[in-house]
């Protein structure tokens, strides 16, 4: 059964300017093949999903197997017990334009390669990084959080304070959220200084589902980006929103 989102359907806003630089999607499963039937399932795999004919060059014990692509932020992951990919900054559309075709060839390899009815995890991660320059990082720390997250989400790192001889430092917070049966978001909130010149302001979601059958992977990766949305929009102040809808920088 497709996992069902409690959050009210919205658009999602397309910004101007985004700070994403990862997203990544992982199928966990529990294993049913050995090693020489993971290699004789994934020669012709690779070849039909992906034009790569490997005949006779890859080992007869292989379990692992990896994919990069050389002109585009791109990597697919293939093992005995799961199967993921990354996508860097430079090559993210849209999620449903950009990810859940690649969703697509990973359900493939769940169909011919590990030939298993359903998957113990589905989830889907993206990785958030604005870094701010400063004069005096030291001193503008906790201005730079309150201007980046919600503050009922940051109140406690607010607290922080640098003695006479301050150096980098890197503090987060962690937050699991049930969203419903099965289902649950991961945030992590961090904010590093760097130097005296940079800080590191970061926002990691994790939107995870168990127990998923193999014909609602590519539904339920929808979802799980609509939670991470409105994670990500409850998470970021309004100053982000507006910094990064804005068509030019005044």
């Amino acid at each position: 059964m497709a996992i069902k989102n409690p959050y009210p359907l919205e658009e999602h806003r397309t910004f101007k300017r985004t700070f994403l630089q990862q997203t990544e999607v992982t199928l966990r499963f529990t294993p049913v093949i050995n090693d020489v039937d993971f290699r004789n399932r994934m020669l012709p795999y690779l070849k039909t999903v992906f034009n790569l004919d490997l005949t006779g060059k890859v080992d007869a014990e292989a379990n692992h197997a990896e994919i990069n692509s050389d002109n585009e932020q791109k990597k697919f992951v293939f093992d005995l017990n799961q199967a993921k990919f990354i996508i860097g900054p430079s090559s993210y559309n849209p999620f449903k334009e950009t990810a859940i075709p690649m969703v697509g060839m990973l359900v493939r390899f769940i169909a011919d390669v590990a030939e298993v009815e359903a998957i113990d995890e589905l989830s889907v991660v993206k990785i958030n990084i604005w870094p701010i320059k400063s004069e005096d990082a030291f001193s503008s720390f906790t201005n730079m959080i309150r201007y980046t997250f919600k503050e009922s989400c940051v109140s406690d790192m607010l607290s922080y304070k640098f003695d006479d001889n301050p150096k980098p430092v890197r503090l987060s917070k962690t937050s699991d959220t049930t969203i419903a049966e099965s289902v649950g978001l991961d945030a992590v909130l961090s904010a590093e200084v760097v130097s005296k010149e940079k800080v590191n302001l970061g926002l990691a979601l994790n939107a995870s589902a168990r127990n998923i059958g193999i014909n609602d992977i590519l539904s339920d990766a929808i979802t799980l980006n609509d939670i991470i949305y409105r994670g990500f929009i409850e998470s970021v102040s309004e100053n982000i929103i507006d910094f990064m809808s804005r068509e030019k920088l005044s």
